[in-house]
């Protein structure tokens, strides 16, 4: 039961992390293409950190959850 409740817990707090995070993202991006101030530079570079880091994490999580399912802990002393 306890195993759960904690479960449930951490799954709420990553989701609430990742829509803040999302909307984060999305607020800064349309600022930036929408200011007429911001040379069209900054804006593609700013993108393309978003996306990268975006990619980055993707291929992390995938990458961990693939690597939990083989991996064997034998109990330490």
């Amino acid at each position: 039961m306890g195993s759960m409740l904690q479960r449930a817990a951490a799954v709420l707090i990553i989701g609430g992390i990742l829509v803040l995070a999302g909307y984060a993202a999305y607020a800064i991006l349309a600022a930036l293409f929408r200011s007429d101030d911001v040379p069209i530079a900054i804006s593609l570079a700013v993108s393309a950190i978003v996306i990268g880091f975006a990619i980055l994490m993707l291929y992390v999580i995938v990458d961990r959850l693939r690597a939990s399912r083989t991996e064997r802990f034998e109990e330490v002393d």
